[in-house]
């Protein structure tokens, strides 16, 4: 999916200089020559910039038409594999960068970049980010972000990028995704006064214009709580409402004792969507919990729509791979 992804062009055709650098394509024949890595695979693969402090590079990806429904539905995610290593003794760190945007380039989601410190043994070792594609994915930026430490050169490497749009499996419908879990999720709310029924029927499967938000403003102590009597990673969750109307901002997060809590993902804008009247809400989220909550930090909650459901995704649940070469714009 990705044009000059080792660097066999012998240039950085395909890629974009973003800040720092310049990054090259470099041949080095054999390993461990003079301190440097030998090329993984071919003959040549990038370095992030020579005598500069830091280099980011990168290239976007247009995402065929053919997935748009698939992706707007929830069902793609987004994967990104690159080849690391570094000279012989240093402390240069270097990240990936993966992204989702819209089609005029705004971030819908992004992996968390961590910094990765180069392998002094001069060895290719294996980085990798995955996310699941929001829905108004038709953008997909990848590239690396790298750093000098010490010394006078930045000795971060790359060599065999692999961008993928992987099918994901309707996990909506498993344990504890949809239809009526009244019996295994137990929902309560604190701080959040509502109308029309009870807060339970976020989790009984009907679509039923019966529940209410009574309007209050969040100042983080409101919040709907989730138990689903044992621990599970939940990786995204759909929101489904009368109406489009926002709700203001709020925050998900996790917890196993129902006391300490870990914050999932950015804060966001709890709405219906335009087209379907559900929102769709990703996190890049590994970590298992018994309870999750939405907690609302600020801004008025409607009163107008009635409140439907909540649809968890347990986990990412990769099945068959879909791959196609496509253009860069």
């Amino acid at each position: 999916m990705l044009i000059n992804p080792g660097a066999e062009a012998g240039s950085m055709g395909g890629w974009t200089q973003d800040s720092g650098g310049p990054a090259s394509a470099i041949n080095t024949a054999y390993l461990g020559t003079g301190g440097y890595p030998g090329s993984r695979t071919g003959s040549y693969y990038f370095l992030a910039a020579a005598g500069a402090a830091s280099s980011v590079f990168s290239q976007i990806v247009d995402v065929p038409s053919s997935y748009y429904s698939d992706i707007d539905s929830g069902l793609i995610a987004v994967e990104l594999s690159a080849y690391h290593a570094g000279y012989l003794s240093n402390t240069d760190t270097g990240s990936l960068i993966l992204e989702c945007q819209d089609s005029a380039g705004s971030v819908l989601a992004s992996y968390s970049a961590i910094n990765l410190t180069v392998n002094v043994d001069q060895a290719w070792y294996k980085r990798a980010a995955k996310i699941a594609a929001p829905s108004g994915t038709r953008k997909v930026r990848v590239g690396t972000i790298n750093t000098r430490n010490t010394g006078t050169a930045l000795d971060s490497y790359w060599d065999d990028f692999e961008l993928t749009l992987t099918t994901v499996k309707t996990l909506w419908t498993n344990s504890g995704g949809a239809g009526n879990r009244t019996g295994s999720i137990t929902v309560t709310a604190t701080n959040i006064p509502t109308g029309g029924g009870s807060v339970s029927q976020l989790v009984d499967g009907a679509l039923a214009n019966n529940y209410w938000w009574t309007g209050a403003i969040g100042d983080g102590t409101g919040y709907i709580t989730f138990d689903f009597g044992s621990a599970r990673v939940i990786d995204a969750f759909r929101w489904l409402q009368q109406t489009t109307h926002s709700h203001g901002t709020w925050r998900f997060e996790g917890s196993n004792n129902n006391s300490s809590w870990t914050q999932i993902g950015s804060d966001f804008t709890l709405q219906g969507n335009p087209n379907n009247h559900a929102g769709f809400y990703w996190f890049n989220n590994t970590a298992s919990y018994r309870y999750y909550r939405m907690r609302h930090m600020s801004g008025a909650r409607s009163q107008t729509p009635y409140l439907w459901e909540v649809e968890f995704r347990i986990g990412l649940g990769v099945s068959r791979p879909r791959r196609r070469q496509i253009s860069v714009s």
